[in-house]
Protein backbone atom coordinates (compact mmCIF):
# COMPACT_ATOMS: atom_id res chain seq x y z
CA UNK A 1 0.00 0.00 0.00
CA UNK A 2 1.47 3.62 -1.29
CA UNK A 3 2.92 5.75 2.59
CA UNK A 4 2.99 9.21 1.77
CA UNK A 5 5.62 11.41 3.88
CA UNK A 6 5.29 14.54 4.60
CA UNK A 7 6.75 17.46 4.95
CA UNK A 8 6.62 17.44 8.65
CA UNK A 9 8.02 14.21 8.68
CA UNK A 10 5.20 12.05 9.77
CA UNK A 11 4.74 8.95 7.53
CA UNK A 12 1.00 7.29 6.57
CA UNK A 13 -0.69 5.20 4.50
CA UNK A 14 -2.68 7.25 2.02
CA UNK A 15 -5.34 4.52 1.78
CA UNK A 16 -5.78 4.13 5.92
CA UNK A 17 -8.70 5.27 7.20
CA UNK A 18 -9.16 8.07 10.03
CA UNK A 19 -12.67 7.13 10.95
CA UNK A 20 -13.88 3.94 12.69
CA UNK A 21 -16.57 1.65 10.17
CA UNK A 22 -19.11 2.32 13.02
CA UNK A 23 -19.05 6.39 12.60
CA UNK A 24 -20.37 5.80 8.94
CA UNK A 25 -24.21 5.22 10.22
CA UNK A 26 -26.06 8.79 8.89
CA UNK A 27 -26.10 11.10 6.09
CA UNK A 28 -24.73 13.61 8.18
CA UNK A 29 -21.99 11.59 9.11
CA UNK A 30 -21.07 10.43 5.95
CA UNK A 31 -21.01 13.91 4.55
CA UNK A 32 -18.75 14.69 7.39
CA UNK A 33 -16.93 11.68 6.44
CA UNK A 34 -15.94 12.28 2.64
CA UNK A 35 -15.15 15.47 3.60
CA UNK A 36 -12.69 13.60 6.07
CA UNK A 37 -11.51 11.91 2.79
CA UNK A 38 -11.00 14.80 0.74
CA UNK A 39 -9.15 16.50 3.05
CA UNK A 40 -6.71 13.57 4.22
CA UNK A 41 -5.95 12.36 0.39
CA UNK A 42 -4.94 16.68 0.14
CA UNK A 43 -2.97 16.38 3.13
CA UNK A 44 -1.36 13.26 1.91
CA UNK A 45 -0.46 14.22 -1.89
CA UNK A 46 0.48 18.04 -1.51
CA UNK A 47 2.35 18.20 1.46
CA UNK A 48 4.63 21.15 -0.34
CA UNK A 49 0.99 23.13 -1.57
CA UNK A 50 1.23 26.56 0.76
CA UNK A 51 -2.77 25.54 1.87
CA UNK A 52 -1.80 22.76 3.41
CA UNK A 53 -2.08 24.47 6.90
CA UNK A 54 -5.64 25.47 5.90
CA UNK A 55 -6.41 21.98 5.46
CA UNK A 56 -4.45 20.43 8.50
CA UNK A 57 -6.32 22.45 10.49
CA UNK A 58 -9.61 21.76 8.22
CA UNK A 59 -9.00 17.78 8.70
CA UNK A 60 -8.50 18.06 12.21
CA UNK A 61 -11.75 20.30 12.98
CA UNK A 62 -13.45 17.87 10.76
CA UNK A 63 -12.24 15.16 12.70
CA UNK A 64 -13.21 16.31 15.84
CA UNK A 65 -16.72 17.03 15.04
CA UNK A 66 -17.13 13.22 14.55
CA UNK A 67 -15.59 12.25 17.89
CA UNK A 68 -12.26 10.71 16.32
CA UNK A 69 -8.87 10.89 18.50
CA UNK A 70 -6.86 11.43 15.18
CA UNK A 71 -7.91 15.06 15.45
CA UNK A 72 -5.32 15.90 18.23
CA UNK A 73 -2.29 14.99 15.85
CA UNK A 74 -3.30 17.29 13.22
CA UNK A 75 -4.27 19.98 15.28
CA UNK A 76 -0.09 19.45 16.64
CA UNK A 77 0.30 19.29 12.49
CA UNK A 78 -1.40 22.50 12.07
CA UNK A 79 0.30 24.48 14.69
CA UNK A 80 3.74 23.50 13.20
CA UNK A 81 2.35 24.79 9.90
CA UNK A 82 0.94 27.89 10.78
CA UNK A 83 2.39 30.97 9.36
CA UNK A 84 0.92 33.55 11.14
CA UNK A 85 -0.55 34.73 14.48
CA UNK A 86 -4.37 34.54 13.16
CA UNK A 87 -3.64 30.91 11.74
CA UNK A 88 -1.80 30.00 15.09
CA UNK A 89 -4.56 31.29 17.23
CA UNK A 90 -7.67 29.83 15.03
CA UNK A 91 -5.46 26.02 14.95
CA UNK A 92 -5.40 27.11 19.12
CA UNK A 93 -9.09 27.98 19.53
CA UNK A 94 -10.15 24.82 17.52
CA UNK A 95 -8.19 22.76 19.84
CA UNK A 96 -9.21 23.86 22.71
CA UNK A 97 -13.24 23.34 21.85
CA UNK A 98 -11.79 19.48 21.57
CA UNK A 99 -10.71 19.29 24.82
CA UNK A 100 -13.72 21.10 26.34
CA UNK A 101 -15.54 18.30 24.83
CA UNK A 102 -13.61 15.27 26.47
CA UNK A 103 -13.41 17.19 29.82
CA UNK A 104 -9.62 18.49 29.32
CA UNK A 105 -10.90 22.17 30.91
CA UNK A 106 -7.62 23.01 32.52
CA UNK A 107 -5.73 22.56 28.51
CA UNK A 108 -8.20 23.97 27.27
CA UNK A 109 -8.11 27.23 29.19
CA UNK A 110 -4.52 27.39 28.36
CA UNK A 111 -4.76 27.42 25.13
CA UNK A 112 -7.28 30.23 25.38
CA UNK A 113 -4.83 32.45 27.51
CA UNK A 114 -2.00 31.26 25.12
CA UNK A 115 -4.31 33.19 22.70
CA UNK A 116 -5.14 36.56 24.71
CA UNK A 117 -1.40 36.23 25.08
CA UNK A 118 0.21 36.34 21.94
CA UNK A 119 -2.40 38.15 20.43
CA UNK A 120 -4.45 40.60 22.89
CA UNK A 121 -6.94 41.74 19.88
CA UNK A 122 -7.46 38.69 18.28
CA UNK A 123 -10.98 39.39 16.99
CA UNK A 124 -12.49 36.82 19.19
CA UNK A 125 -10.91 38.03 22.43
CA UNK A 126 -14.17 38.82 24.11
CA UNK A 127 -15.62 35.33 23.54
CA UNK A 128 -12.40 33.95 25.07
CA UNK A 129 -12.54 35.85 27.91
CA UNK A 130 -16.31 35.09 28.35
CA UNK A 131 -15.32 31.32 27.82
CA UNK A 132 -12.73 31.47 30.60
CA UNK A 133 -14.74 33.10 32.79
CA UNK A 134 -17.08 30.51 32.85
CA UNK A 135 -14.74 27.41 32.90
CA UNK A 136 -13.88 28.88 36.12
CA UNK A 137 -16.85 28.70 37.12
CA UNK A 138 -17.53 25.52 36.39
CA UNK A 139 -14.47 23.98 37.69
CA UNK A 140 -15.63 25.55 40.71
CA UNK A 141 -18.96 23.95 40.92
CA UNK A 142 -17.95 20.62 39.19
CA UNK A 143 -14.78 19.45 41.07
CA UNK A 144 -16.21 17.18 42.79
CA UNK A 145 -18.62 15.61 40.28
CA UNK A 146 -19.04 11.92 40.21
CA UNK A 147 -19.08 10.70 36.20
CA UNK A 148 -20.94 7.93 35.02
CA UNK A 149 -19.63 7.31 31.60
CA UNK A 150 -21.01 3.89 30.22
CA UNK A 151 -23.19 4.03 26.75
CA UNK A 152 -22.81 7.28 24.70
CA UNK A 153 -23.63 9.38 27.71
CA UNK A 154 -20.82 10.78 29.94
CA UNK A 155 -23.27 11.85 32.79
CA UNK A 156 -21.77 14.23 35.95
CA UNK A 157 -23.24 14.83 39.08
CA UNK A 158 -22.41 15.57 42.68
CA UNK A 159 -23.13 12.71 45.61
CA UNK A 160 -26.32 14.52 46.00
CA UNK A 161 -27.88 13.49 42.12
CA UNK A 162 -26.97 9.70 42.46
CA UNK A 163 -30.13 8.71 42.22
CA UNK A 164 -31.32 10.83 39.89
CA UNK A 165 -28.74 9.72 37.36
CA UNK A 166 -30.26 6.58 36.88
CA UNK A 167 -33.71 8.13 35.68
CA UNK A 168 -31.60 11.05 33.61
CA UNK A 169 -29.86 8.32 32.06
CA UNK A 170 -33.04 6.38 31.46
CA UNK A 171 -34.53 9.14 29.54
CA UNK A 172 -31.45 9.87 27.23
CA UNK A 173 -30.46 6.49 26.49
CA UNK A 174 -35.03 6.56 25.41
CA UNK A 175 -33.89 9.70 23.36
CA UNK A 176 -31.41 8.83 21.24
CA UNK A 177 -33.21 5.21 19.96
CA UNK A 178 -36.94 7.57 19.70
CA UNK A 179 -35.31 10.77 18.06
CA UNK A 180 -32.51 9.18 16.32
CA UNK A 181 -35.37 7.62 14.47
CA UNK A 182 -37.21 10.53 14.15
CA UNK A 183 -34.07 12.67 12.88
CA UNK A 184 -32.23 9.59 11.00
CA UNK A 185 -29.27 10.25 13.39
CA UNK A 186 -27.51 9.22 16.31
CA UNK A 187 -24.15 10.76 17.28
CA UNK A 188 -21.32 8.21 17.53
CA UNK A 189 -19.52 10.46 20.03
CA UNK A 190 -19.55 11.06 23.61
CA UNK A 191 -22.11 13.22 24.58
CA UNK A 192 -21.60 14.72 28.45
CA UNK A 193 -24.47 15.47 30.54
CA UNK A 194 -24.11 17.62 33.82
CA UNK A 195 -26.70 17.51 36.67
CA UNK A 196 -26.88 20.26 39.04
CA UNK A 197 -28.62 22.33 41.72
CA UNK A 198 -30.49 25.25 40.76
CA UNK A 199 -28.05 27.43 42.23
CA UNK A 200 -25.15 26.20 40.70
CA UNK A 201 -26.91 25.87 37.11
CA UNK A 202 -27.42 29.47 37.65
CA UNK A 203 -24.19 30.66 39.15
CA UNK A 204 -22.57 29.03 35.76
CA UNK A 205 -25.20 30.65 33.62
CA UNK A 206 -25.17 34.11 34.84
CA UNK A 207 -25.55 36.37 31.60
CA UNK A 208 -25.27 33.85 29.35
CA UNK A 209 -28.94 31.81 29.53
CA UNK A 210 -32.36 32.62 30.56
CA UNK A 211 -32.67 32.59 34.31
CA UNK A 212 -35.04 29.73 35.53
CA UNK A 213 -34.71 28.04 32.19
CA UNK A 214 -35.50 24.19 33.17
CA UNK A 215 -32.37 22.81 31.04
CA UNK A 216 -29.53 24.25 28.69
CA UNK A 217 -27.59 22.59 25.79
CA UNK A 218 -24.31 24.61 24.87
CA UNK A 219 -22.06 21.47 23.80
CA UNK A 220 -23.08 19.79 26.69
CA UNK A 221 -26.83 19.56 28.02
CA UNK A 222 -26.91 20.70 31.63
CA UNK A 223 -29.78 20.26 33.46
CA UNK A 224 -30.59 21.63 36.91
CA UNK A 225 -32.69 18.63 38.53
CA UNK A 226 -30.95 18.53 41.84
CA UNK A 227 -33.29 19.49 44.33
CA UNK A 228 -35.73 20.43 41.96
CA UNK A 229 -40.19 19.29 42.12
CA UNK A 230 -39.62 18.47 38.50
CA UNK A 231 -42.56 15.45 37.87
CA UNK A 232 -41.27 12.42 35.69
CA UNK A 233 -43.20 13.93 32.55
CA UNK A 234 -41.62 17.63 33.03
CA UNK A 235 -37.65 15.85 33.68
CA UNK A 236 -38.65 13.43 30.23
CA UNK A 237 -39.76 16.57 28.25
CA UNK A 238 -36.78 18.84 29.50
CA UNK A 239 -34.50 15.63 28.28
CA UNK A 240 -36.00 15.19 25.22
CA UNK A 241 -36.47 19.33 24.16
CA UNK A 242 -31.96 19.60 25.05
CA UNK A 243 -31.37 16.39 23.32
CA UNK A 244 -33.61 17.79 20.30
CA UNK A 245 -30.75 20.69 20.46
CA UNK A 246 -27.82 18.96 20.02
CA UNK A 247 -29.48 16.92 17.31
CA UNK A 248 -30.47 20.04 15.16
CA UNK A 249 -27.27 21.83 16.02
CA UNK A 250 -24.88 18.47 14.89
CA UNK A 251 -27.19 18.02 11.50
CA UNK A 252 -27.41 21.89 10.65
CA UNK A 253 -23.85 21.86 11.19
CA UNK A 254 -24.95 24.93 13.75
CA UNK A 255 -26.57 26.73 11.09
CA UNK A 256 -30.59 26.06 11.90
CA UNK A 257 -32.52 29.49 12.21
CA UNK A 258 -33.27 29.90 15.25
CA UNK A 259 -37.23 29.27 14.75
CA UNK A 260 -36.58 25.87 13.56
CA UNK A 261 -33.91 24.75 16.23
CA UNK A 262 -36.76 25.90 19.21
CA UNK A 263 -39.97 25.01 17.29
CA UNK A 264 -38.41 21.12 16.60
CA UNK A 265 -36.93 20.95 20.27
CA UNK A 266 -40.74 21.86 21.38
CA UNK A 267 -42.51 19.17 18.72
CA UNK A 268 -40.26 16.68 20.21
Amino acid sequence: EPVAHTSSGVTRRTGESLVEPELQLDPWRNALLKRVSVLRDFYANFSKDPRIGSVTWQLATTLARVGNDHCELYFKLAAQLAKTPEARARNDVGRADWLVARGQLDEAKALWEKVLKLDPNFKYADELKKRIAKLDKESTVEKNYRSAGMDQFDIRYSKEGARLSYSVRYYLQEAYRLLGQDFDYRPQYKITVLIYEKKDFEYIGDGLWIKGAGGIYDGKIRLPFIGADFTTDEIRGIIYHEYTHLLVNDISDRKAPKWLDEGLAEYE
